[in-house]
């Protein structure tokens, strides 16, 4: 069972909330699951072919097809054949439209429009054709990927492997006949989504395009592809609404048998807003400071994103399949990856922004013309390694950041830990963790969402390591020394005591060293 991950408005399981003029949304936890052609899908389609197992990150979508009434108050008009239903959902909406109306809702709640027309992503898309660029990091609304769609009708970690949304019996959980019918009509999934099977079939963000024979994390699909993909099946089918029954279609056709529902995101990356904070040895963090921790010094980073949680252990095995650490000190899907050197952790980084058409951050040469991809788990090992600072792509965060963030930011509270003074509260650590990391995110959170910044496993950062680099840093974005032996990991494990907890700790070990304590998180300037 995937953990339960309790973030105040944002991570709360199976949680249904409901704003003024929104419609009501289901926040989905994070997990592992086989999409495709698995043993309840049989008979299975050639689309779906094969199965293959899929990370997905936490996310939000709508508990019911968007209504007739819904895109009324948004958008102004009504386009359903089925008009006079204000309850049913609405169709004879294109794909195009589709975005149309997560961007308008968007701008009404005041969020970030999640679609533009340039790549830039400077000019929110308003438009009835076109190239549509998605800003991932945007917290409005948008279409959810086939995979988390997928995902989400099969009840997330709940999943039966029920033919059908919640039920091997098509007639108990979707609507098939003449027309549409009101939505939540039937009884909902194991997560209370209705409609998942039947009513409508409802478009998602991706391109149409083959699964392949490898496991994927947070997939969106064919970018190129001509059609978008369609999925659950409508109300003139009794075939072709299995959960992992997939369609396409023209992202410009309004049929009467097509709609949607609405997604957020609130998956892998926090943004944290830049500003200035006293790095080191502050009040708080006293009597127990060590040397390497003075001079407190100011110091200014600017903004940048952190992941929400430490990279787990299903998470690396989607882009590290050929190396699979011992993992002895804690296993499962949502636990951290270990066992991995500074330079496993930058080859992951540069898998994950190859992934996502993103521009690798890491290179074998001063020029930036060859990709790092090196695992190495000699701890006497030194590899050249260059970081291409105006990159886009996945890194480990400086030094500066990881402490910044872990401090809560420019608001910080001056806590001991990342988030409390109560450290078993936010960290697993030497005196609750059963000597065994845990899974990430199953204790609270420090003020930006970031889970796990003190305790469960340590976390390498960019910098090389010196002891007295306090006395010299630069005040804006450090980058650490310019040389060393040894590389800097903060943030303390599940072995660690609650002094070495203390969020101004440093430590230090060979970049090649792979050990049950060593692991990460990702972060991006951009």
């Amino acid at each position: 069972m995937i953990n339960k991950l309790f973030y105040v408005l944002l991570f709360s399981l199976f949680c249904t909330v409901a704003w003024p003029q929104q419609p009501s949304i289901t926040l989905v936890d994070r997990g592992v699951y086989q999409r495709g052609c698995t043993s309840g899908q049989q008979p299975c389609e050639a689309a779906s072919l094969p199965a293959h197992a899929v990370t997905v990150s936490s996310f939000a979508i709508g508990t019911y097809e968007v209504t007739q009434a819904e895109y009324l108050s948004v958008m102004g008009n009504n386009p359903a054949q089925n008009i006079g239903c204000n309850s049913c959902p609405v169709e004879r909406v294109s794909w195009y439209g589709a975005v149309v109306f997560c961007n308008t809702l968007s701008q009404q709640q005041g969020l970030e429009p999640a679609y533009y027309s340039d790549p830039g992503l400077s000019v929110p898309f308003f438009s009835t054709a076109g190239a549509v660029y998605w800003d991932t990091e945007a917290d409005g609304y948008r279409l959810p990927t086939e995979a988390e769609w997928e995902y989400a009708a099969r009840g997330a970690s709940m999943d039966n492997d029920f033919r059908y949304a919640g039920s091997n019996n098509w007639q108990e959980v979707a609507v098939t006949g003449s027309a549409t019918q009101p939505a939540g009509s039937k009884p909902p999934n194991e997560l209370g989504l209705y409609d998942m099977s039947g009513n409508v079939a409802e478009w998602v963000w991706d391109g149409y395009g083959d699964y392949p024979n490898f496991p994927l994390c947070d997939p969106r699909g064919t970018a190129a592809a001509a059609a978008r993909v369609i999925r659950g099946g409508h109300f003139q089918q009794a075939s072709g609404i299995a959960v992992s029954s997939r369609g396409q279609e023209e992202a410009g056709s309004q049929s009467s048998n097509i709609g949607f529902r609405v997604a957020r995101t609130t998956g892998r990356m926090v943004r944290v807003a830049g500003g200035t904070f006293t790095m080191g040895c502050t009040d708080e963090q006293e009597p127990d400071c060590q040397n390497d921790e003075y001079p407190p010094h100011t110091v200014t980073v600017g903004d940048f994103f952190l992941s929400r949680f430490e990279v787990t252990q299903a998470e690396w095995a989607a882009l590290v399949p050929e190396y699979t650490p011992l993992y002895n000190r804690g296993t499962g899907p949502d636990y951290p990856t270990y066992r991995v050197s500074w330079y496993d952790a930058a080859t992951f980084c540069n898998r994950l922004s190859l992934a996502e058409g993103r521009t690798p951050a890491y290179y074998f040469d001063e020029d930036f013309t060859l990709a790092f991809d090196s695992l190495v788990g000699d701890q006497l090992a030194y590899v050249d390694l260059y970081w291409d600072t105006t990159a886009d792509g996945y890194r480990l965060p400086t030094e500066a950041e990881w402490e910044y963030a872990a401090r809560g930011g420019a608001a910080g509270g001056g806590t001991l830990y990342a988030g409390s003074n109560d450290l078993d509260a936010i960290a697993w650590h030497s005196g609750n963790s059963s000597v065994s990391s845990q899974p990430v995110g199953a204790l609270a959170p420090n003020a930006l969402g970031l889970y796990d910044m003190t305790g469960n496993v340590y976390e390498w950062c960019w910098d090389w390591y010196d002891s007295d680099y306090y006395e010299v840093s630069p005040s804006e974005d450090p980058l650490g020394p310019p040389a060393s032996t040894v590389r800097t990991i903060r943030g303390g494990s599940w072995n660690t005591t609650p002094d070495g907890s203390r969020l101004a700790n440093r430590l230090n070990f060979l970049p090649g060293a792979r050990r049950t304590t060593f692991a990460f998180r990702v972060a991006r300037s951009k």
